[in-house]
Parts: C-alpha cells; structure tokens; sequence
C-alpha cells in the first residue's frame, strides 16, 4: 500500500465508502508478519509517515485530509505505529466482524495511533487496486469509517 502526501486535493484517490468491496489476498501475506501487527514491513512505515504528515502538517492538502479521515491536528509525536499485539488482535476481530468473516480468520494488520483513534489497514485486503483502511475509536472495538486509497 503506497501513500502519497504531496498530491494536490484535485488528483487525491481517497475515497470514503461505507462497505468496500474488499476482498483478502492472502497470498500477498509474507511469511515473516506476525500474527497480529505488522511493524517491519514497508507499507508500515509509508503509513506511519503518511499520517504523521497530515496529522501534524500545517499545508492545505494535509489540512483537508484530516476532515477526510475526521482526524485532529496533533504533533507528529502523537501519531504512533503499534506494535502490542494484543491491541492489533483486536483490531483485526473488529475489521473481521465488519467484513463478516469468523473472527478466528487470520488477520494482521498496520495500526497507527493518532490522539485517541486508531486506523488500522491489512495490506492483504484490496479493494480492487485500492487497499483498505479503518478509522476506529480508541477500544478497537468499533470502526467508524472505512477508507479506499
């Protein structure tokens, strides 16, 4: 999944939708992922910094990002990869739930902490070529608005 920062808001891809149609491709998994979250992995790091750059940015892009993904302006301190397990297994039952499928369904995801909500993305889910991402409150336990991009 490939974040862009520097698109001006007429060529953005972003798009809120209420039900994806996503669909898992478990084969683009890599052996080395965790169950739970995904740390090491580039997509990882392109959404940590993707976010800290609208979450902490004072440019018009950044600015009508944040109202897209309803997201304060914080400091890029506040915008954090999780890496505790347990936090990103609940995360990945609540995005199967959602999805419908049985909450054993192997799932790891990238959570990024901005403030008091997380978004959570499974580079396995793609909606076409567009990954998947989910604006959650601060329990994992409810998504608040699903993501194309």
């Amino acid at each position: 999944m490939k974040f862009s920062i520097s698109l001006p808001i007429s060529v953005a891809t972003l798009l809120v939708v209420t039900r994806a149609p996503a669909v898992r491709q478990p084969h683009l998994r890599e052996a080395s992922f965790s169950q739970g979250c995904i740390t090491g992995a580039d997509e990882s790091a392109n959404m940590l910094g993707f976010f800290r750059a609208i979450a902490s940015s004072d440019l018009a892009e950044n600015a009508h990002q944040r109202l897209i993904y309803k997201i304060s302006k914080v400091e890029r301190r506040q915008v954090k990869l999780v890496a505790t397990n347990s936090v990103c297994a609940k995360a990945a039952v609540t995005i199967n739930r959602d999805r419908g499928v049985p909450d054993s369904t192997s799932r790891s995801v990238i959570l990024i902490k901005i403030d008091t909500i997380y978004i959570a993305s499974d580079p396995a889910e793609r909606a076409g070529e567009y990954g998947v991402s989910y604006r959650m409150n601060f329990r994992c336990d409810s998504i608040l608005a699903r993501f194309v991009e």
